[in-house]
């Protein structure tokens, strides 16, 4: 999207595919095909910055061990040919990631981020994360861009008044998604709202590899065989009223944000979840857990229904509040598409980045 949008003129950008893992599910896996497959990114690397001798290298941060090894190999490529770096970090639990390490992988960690010279942040509340690491005036906060074209702002509460009322997740069906959470909450909202529907879109993972902790540093280690139970007794005992959909794209995905009447995502971690954005631009109601960038971002009551981490109970009420206040629905709704449009569109997005990387080639 930032691409399409347009640097300016001043930017000629070589992309280099960073993915060792071609699925979700392989993440947090050492392997040998994941350490040829690093080698091999490591040479094309190489091969660009010689070939382009570029100004800076923009790259990405992990938070768990196998991730950090690659953006690490990355990093330090780049500094060995002293190469400006920008790297923004997508996540919200690189605390609790650094926390839990060693203390070599501490240092390794430490001397790592140091090399950077700017550090882009989803929200000013992941900051004290990197108090240490990274100097404060080398952080600066960037935010997601939204695609606002495929996902025209459409009215709220057009299905309910169908008879159906259908409440959307989409994302990696994971505990640390709150996936198991809104499993455990779907009888009680099917007992007050009979008429509810629940599509689930996403990349099944029955066990967590990539978030091990949730942002209050609680476990997320899930029994597989539990998850897959909860599945399979909420679609025998409700049939029709639970659908997966797999993992959607494109006009699929947009369609399906369309024909929702509220979207849910009661995640343990986040940093500016895509999905929640994505819900927004197509003037859907919001209810989240206030985790990573939302409770920054997101005003309660006026974009979003924010619940506790873990708490079904209350997850169930908002859902339920929510279908039975059609006029709450819609003004969250539109606030929503308005939030998105004034912060999030990918014009808005492009233009500040290409200031921050302005700066950082004029400071060297």
């Amino acid at each position: 999207m930032l691409l399409a949008a347009g640097l300016g003129p001043d930017f000629r950008i070589h992309h280099i595919r960073t993915n060792v893992n071609r699925r979700n599910s392989e993440k947090g896996r050492l392997s040998f095909a994941n350490l040829v497959a690093l080698f091999l990114l490591w040479l094309r690397l190489v091969a660009a910055i010689i070939k382009y001798r570029p100004r800076v290298v923009y790259a990405f941060l992990s938070q768990n061990a196998t991730g950090f090894i690659r953006d690490a190999v990355i990093i330090l490529t780049a500094w060995i040919f002293r190469t400006s770096l920008v790297v923004q970090f997508h996540g919200g639990n690189f605390g609790n990631f650094y926390a839990h390490a060693g203390t070599l992988w501490q240092s390794l960690i430490r001397f790592v981020i140091g090399r950077l010279n700017c550090l882009l942040l989803l929200a000013d509340r992941f900051r004290p994360q990197f108090q240490g690491l990274v100097q404060a005036e080398r952080i600066r906060v960037m935010l997601n861009p939204v695609d606002l074209a495929s996902l025209d702002q459409v009215e709220c509460s057009r299905n309910s008044a169908n008879g159906i009322f259908t409440i959307l997740f989409v994302g990696l069906l994971s505990p640390a998604k709150g996936f198991v959470d809104l499993l455990r909450a779907v009888p009680r909202v099917l007992e007050c709202v009979p008429e509810a529907r629940f599509l689930f879109a996403g990349e099944w993972l029955e066990s967590e590899r990539n978030i091990l902790f949730g942002e209050n540093g609680q476990s997320l280690d899930f029994d597989p065989r539990v998850v897959r139970d909860l599945w399979e007794n909420a679609c025998m005992r409700y049939g029709s009223q639970l659908k997966y959909l797999g993992i959607i794209s494109g006009e699929e995905k947009n369609a399906t944000f369309k024909s929702a009447d509220v979207f849910v995502l009661p995640s343990y971690s986040e940093g500016l979840p895509m999905a929640v954005l994505e819900a927004m631009a197509a003037s859907l109601p919001v209810v989240v857990t206030p985790v990573g960038a939302l409770p920054e971002i997101l005003e309660a009551e006026v974009n979003a229904k924010f619940v506790p981490c873990g708490d079904v109970e209350v997850l169930a009420q908002a859902l339920i509040d929510l279908a039975r206040d059609p006029v709450i629905r819609r003004h969250m709704g539109i606030a929503n598409r308005r939030l998105v449009e004034t912060r999030f569109g990918p014009g808005i997005v492009s233009a500040q980045l290409a200031e921050i990387l302005r700066e950082i080639v004029h400071s060297r």
